[in-house]
């Protein structure tokens, strides 16, 4: 499969659109997992290291090989909000008095 590219050139390959917010960008999948993040992470300038994954049109969250469907996602990245642990844990200090920094 051959597309023109960027500035005109094909390249092959087999591509992906991820949408992230309102940039969108045609990510190739043709490496490993580890290239295929950090393909995304460069493309959408990443410099978190937080999770991060692709959920396709129907709301299906893929896992990122060079085997993965074809098609148009939408990258979500972990907000790193609380989780049950540190909810309970806050929710148990208050009860016990404890002062909590956040």
């Amino acid at each position: 499969m051959f597309e023109a590219g960027v500035d005109g050139q094909p390249f092959a390959g087999r591509i992906i659109t991820v949408k992230f917010g309102d940039y969108t960008r045609r990510v190739g999948i043709d490496g490993t997992a580890e290239a295929i993040k950090e393909a995304i992470r460069s493309a959408f300038r990443l410099r978190t290291r937080r999770a991060f994954w692709l959920e396709d049109e129907e709301q299906v969250i893929r896992s990122l090989d060079r085997d993965m469907p074809l098609g148009n996602y939408i990258l979500r990245i972990d907000e790193g909000k609380s989780t049950l642990s540190s909810m309970l844990f806050i929710e148990y200090s208050l009860v016990r008095g404890f002062s909590i920094s956040i």
